[in-house]
């Protein structure tokens, strides 16, 4: 056998001997259990947890803040599982915030969603999209109202629950008590029962993987449930016994069963014992109702100490602070381990002890909650009865509204919690059988009121003065009695005395607002020692009681109202050439100024079209005179983000208690702007149908017109003449391009622009302006370089060294260049060759092309320029003499002039032709074409030339041919007719 099998089977009959153990104190305890007390506090679907084997996480901690009634924001992280909130204080969660501390894994995140009073699931429970996450509040401020349940949990980037770790959490809720732990996205807390959440715990566990190599089904808790209610046959009604008897032989389990189906038999055997019914014998002490077991034993069981006196009083008893008729004892405070030992007698002795109750370590406490019991005088419970006419402390404390010197009381049941202050381990007993035993407290009342009441003479509290009168309240009606009231009356009187009652903050300017804030001033500083107050015109009189000397103080009030006229009028609402307003509407509670700024920090003189802005008001709260105690107006008491401001894009923010308004406005659109915008971009983007662009402009036009006479009309105006203008230049601009031929009507866009221009220069000074200038300045250029070209004739014709594309592109940019730098609009120009152009006049002729960019500015124009013919220098030529010319006789031809590439007289060779031709341009003679290589000297050669014998006619004195002579790498032809 191996040793892990050892080990299950010890293990298997270990928790067997435990359980028959434990049996009989798990059977008295539920002997005193009602059905409806058995319930859990947290939802349905909860399990209920067992923390005690869970292993803390010591990397990392939640940590835990939030909104408590009566105390606002509490400022001071508490660290898990630390408690946040209050117990016995009747206050409510208003909201919380959790956040993730120490060495967290950078993927885990925290979120939770809470159920508020009125509201209902702030953020749905079925989808986290929304929660509040990492830090984020959730709940409310301000609104007084209670947080009544809450989910938490830890998750991952993708939004899905956290790998091995888990979160745990449980609180205090109002009439339940403590509740348990849930874990997981488990709901805390109760809806639809209008109870408040009131204190809340956290914590973060390591979950512990199942052991794969001990897959032995665990029978114990199987166990552990049919024993607790083993031979019990007499102390239930019979059809209550037999349907229990039915689930259980329904429901038998053994080691060959899946643990799935061991814990859902066990779970239909807890559910039956609920249901199980006590035969009706008889009534418990003090009017409880509840059954006893006949030979239960009900020894009277002291505290360690016989007497409760000054020295101890606070150990065991408190006095509400905020009630001094709410006296609460911890029912904690009235056992010790030892104690719950004798209570329980031997064989419970050994339950204990095997629960762990009994230790050495000075680190372990108990808590005990859950707790039924009955008192001898009922009258000052407090607390709520059960179906059985026991009182209920859910959250272990015992609630009386009086203290008598012989109180006793009888305990029923308890749940027992033993926890380890320096580990954190927690493990928890549920109904520990408590056997009717009688605990007697015998109370040292007057010492004890003496003690409180110099206490009080010496700090001055108002938590102390009314601990203090809680004490002697109790005291019998005598001269102790009177003396201490009297003595804490003067404590009280001295606090009155100390302090101003001017400039109370009140809601409203109501008698009743005053009346209220007076009252809690007076609270603040004397607790809840009792007094009468009386209006007496703009102040109050109050008087102490009891009181063998009434002394009647007088209470000079003022007050300052919180300022309640949250909506901000006069905040213009930005809109294109709008004028900024300085100063909110004046109000009978404050004045307002407002700042504004553009999404540039800028601040505007009026508004624009495509900005966004964004206001700052600050408000000054407004004082009164009017002979009335109202001295004026506060911001105290607003809470944040109240204020509003119409037509913001969002709503105003501000602090609370704060009169500066942040208010976000909408970026300005101008539809006019957008009309007039739409038929530029249109013109910009080249729209190819003018149909659809002057329908644009028509639209443009007609918002544009019906405007009050103005800059902002000038402006829209001017840009639409223009437009108009450029869209047709445009489009003569194109078929002159694809015709090159006069297309422009220069003189009607000259006209119109000089028009346009006028206007133009009417306008402010403005970066519009000087874009429409601009545009302008591009226009007039293009229409000069028209002009040149087909006016001026200036790009007819250029004469190059040589013939190829940079020299070419160098002869039409130098008089561009000029054209430009000359005209007076300060453009600038970039010349670039275009594709050749083939004629389209019905000839073979290729013309060079140039596209020139016109610019100024962010305005852009180019023309389509054309050259007729580019040439080299020309030379000259002359016959040797004057002589007639014919076939027999050979004669000279002298060239000169003639330059090379660099534009120097040639001295080198070059082939030399002389043809004949019906014309100078005409087709040559086939007959005669001869070439030859000529030297030539400072630009001057001799051609030799003879005419060939020929049928034709070549009578020089009659020929109506030309004698053509063209030289290499030159355009020039030159020509003469032989008989001249």
């Amino acid at each position: 056998m191996s040793l892990n099998t050892k080990t299950r089977m010890l293990s298997l009959v270990l928790t067997i001997f435990l359980v028959l153990i434990l049996a009989p104190t798990a059977t008295a305890a539920n002997i005193q259990s009602s059905p409806d007390e058995a319930s859990t506090h947290s939802s349905s679907v909860n399990e209920t947890i067992d923390v005690s084997q869970l292993v803390d996480v010591e990397a990392f901690q939640a940590e835990y803040r939030g909104h408590i009634q009566n105390i606002g924001d509490i400022e001071t992280w508490t660290i898990g599982p630390n408690q946040f909130g209050t117990m016995g204080q009747g206050l409510r969660i208003e909201g919380f915030m959790i956040k993730l501390t120490g060495d967290v894994p950078a993927d885990m995140h925290v979120k939770y969603t809470v159920h508020v009073q009125n509201e209902g699931w702030l953020y749905p429970v079925n989808d986290d999209s929304t929660w509040p996450t990492d830090g984020a509040f959730a709940g409310t401020r301000g609104k007084s109202l209670r947080l009544e349940a809450i989910h938490i949990k830890l998750v991952d980037e993708n939004g899905d629950l956290y790998p091995g770790y888990s979160i745990y959490y449980r609180g205090h809720v109002e009439n339940e008590g403590d509740i348990d732990w849930v874990k997981n996205n488990g709901e805390l807390g109760s809806t639809g029962k209008g109870q408040r959440l009131e204190a809340l715990e956290i914590k973060i566990v390591k979950d512990v993987p199942e052991t794969p190599e001990d897959p032995d089904t665990d029978l114990s808790a199987y166990l552990a449930a049919i024993a607790t209610y083993q031979d019990q046959t007499d102390l239930y009604t019979t059809d209550s016994w037999n349907a229990y008897q039915t689930v259980l032989n329904d429901n038998v389990m053994d080691s060959t069963n899946s643990q799935t189906e061991v814990d859902t038999a066990t779970q239909l055997i807890v559910d039956a014992q609920k249901k199980l019914v006590l035969k009706p014998t008889g009534g418990g002490s003090g009017g409880g109702g509840g059954w006893t077991p006949p030979s239960a034993p009900t020894p009277t069981i002291k505290k360690e100490v016989d007497l409760i006196t000054e020295t101890n009083g606070a150990d065991y008893i408190t006095i509400n602070n905020s009630n001094s008729s709410d006296i609460q004892i911890p029912a904690s405070g009235l056992f010790s381990v030892s104690n719950l030992q004798e209570l329980l007698g031997t064989k419970s002795v050994k339950a204990l002890k095997t629960a762990s109750l009994t230790t050495s370590s000075s680190d372990d406490k108990y808590q005990l909650s859950n707790v039924l019991f009955t008192c001898n005088y009922p009258e000052l419970v407090l607390n709520e009865k059960n179906a059985s006419g026991q009182f209920m402390a859910p959250d272990g404390v015992i609630h009386l509204s009086a203290l008598k010197n012989d109180l006793q009381f009888t305990f029923y049941r308890t749940d027992v919690t033993v926890s380890n202050v320096t580990t954190g381990i927690e493990k928890s007993y549920p109904s520990i059988n408590m056997q009717s035993n009688v605990v007697s407290i015998q109370i040292d009342m007057l010492a004890i009121a003496k003690k409180s009441v110099e206490k009080a003479e010496a700090t001055k509290l108002p938590t102390d003065l009314t601990t203090a009168k809680g004490w002697v309240d109790q005291l019998p009606d005598g001269d102790d009695k009177t003396s201490l009231t009297s003595r804490i009356n003067n404590v009280a009187k001295d606090n009155l005395k100390a302090v101003s009652f001017e400039n109370l903050v009140i809601p409203e300017n109501t008698d009743a607002a005053k009346l209220a804030a007076v009252k809690a001033r007076i609270v603040s500083l004397i607790g809840s020692v009792s007094y009468t107050l009386t209006p007496s015109g703009n102040d109050y009189l109050i008087t102490l009681t009891p009181s063998d000397a009434p002394e009647e103080l007088t209470l000079t009030t003022t007050f300052f109202q919180t300022i309640n006229l949250l909506a901000l009028d006069g905040v213009t609402v930005p809109d294109v050439e709008g004028i900024p307003a300085t100063a909110v509407t004046e109000t009978d509670q404050y004045t307002g100024t407002i700042t504004w700024v553009e999404t540039a920090g800028n601040s505007p003189v009026q508004f624009e079209d495509g900005k966004k802005y964004t206001a700052t008001i600050t408000l000054t709260p407004k004082t009164v005179s009017d002979g009335s105690n109202l001295v004026g107006y506060t911001l105290s008491g607003v809470p944040e983000n109240t204020f509003t401001v119409a037509g913001t894009e969002t709503p105003a923010t501000h602090p609370a208690e704060s009169g500066v308004v942040t208010a976000v406005f909408p970026t300005v659109i101008d539809p006019v702007e957008i009309a007039v915008k739409a038929a530029e971009t249109a013109r910009i983007n080249g729209e190819p149908n003018a149909l659809t662009f002057y329908s644009l402009h028509n639209t443009a036009k007609a918002l544009v017109t019906p405007l009050a006479d103005g800059p902002r009309k000038q402006r829209f105006q001017v840009r639409l003449d223009l437009v108009f203008w450029e869209y047709a230049l445009d489009g003569q601009l194109a078929r002159q391009q694809a015709n090159h031929q006069n297309e422009l009507d220069s003189y009607s866009f000259v006209t119109y622009l000089d028009q346009v221009n006028t206007n133009i220069n009417l306008l402010a000074d403005s970066p519009l302006k000087t874009s429409l200038q601009d545009r302008v300045a591009v226009f007039r250029t293009l229409l000069g370089l028209y002009d040149q070209e087909y006016s001026q004739s200036s790009f007819y014709q250029f004469e190059v060294l040589v013939i190829d594309d940079a020299h070419k592109w160098a002869a039409v940019d130098g008089p561009v260049q000029d054209i430009v730098a000359n005209d007076g609009n300060g453009c600038q120009a970039l010349t670039v060759k275009g594709e050749p152009w083939i004629n389209g006049w019905g000839g073979d002729m290729i013309f060079d092309t140039f596209n020139i960019t016109i610019t100024k500015g962010a305005a852009t124009l180019i023309y389509p320029l054309m050259v007729m013919q580019f040439s080299t220098p020309a030379f000259d030529i002359a016959l040797d003499n004057t002589s007639p010319k014919s076939a027999d006789t050979p004669f000279n031809i002298l060239i000169s002039g003639f330059k090379d590439e660099n534009g120097d007289l040639l001295n080198g060779s070059r082939m030399v032709t002389y043809s004949c031709a019906s014309s100078y341009n005409g087709s040559v003679t086939a007959t005669l074409s001869v070439s030859q290589t000529l030297s030539f000297t400072n630009g001057a050669a001799t051609l030799a030339v003879t005419l060939p014998a020929s049928t034709d006619t070549f009578d020089f004195t009659t020929w109506d041919k030309y004698l053509i002579v063209t030289v290499e790498n030159s355009t020039q032809v030159q020509w003469f007719k032989t008989q001249n």
